[in-house]
């Protein structure tokens, strides 16, 4: 049993009242995702990604890829969806902008 002299943590919450361990598994996806997405974007040698229906199913598959790691590390559940926009559904000023926006994910 842990004394209160013993140096650890014992409620966990940060100031804001949210638990550590949510802060730190957020930063992680976070960084995660990031990590995926460049990964993506740097490893096309040669060419890039299409903006067309199969660029945006790399985007979702990088996303998905990161997320089920979060799943397997027991951080989120594994019932995550992905939304990825329809390139033909965009906006024509995001279209002409080559932005992929509102790529977004419940958990």
């Amino acid at each position: 049993e842990l004394d209160n002299a013993t140096p650890y943590f014992r409620t966990g919450t940060m100031a804001s009242g949210e638990w550590i361990d949510v802060i730190r598994g957020v930063d992680w996806m976070k960084s995660d995702i990031t990590a995926s997405l460049k990964s993506l974007l740097l490893g096309q040698k040669g060419t890039k990604v299409p903006y067309t229906e199969v660029g945006a199913g790399m985007v979702r598959e990088a996303v998905m890829t990161s997320l089920q790691r979060a799943v397997n590390r027991g951080f989120i559940n594994p019932d995550f969806t992905v939304f990825v926009p329809t390139i033909n559904a965009l906006d024509p000023s995001q279209r002409v902008s080559r932005i992929l926006g509102s790529v977004t994910f419940k958990i």
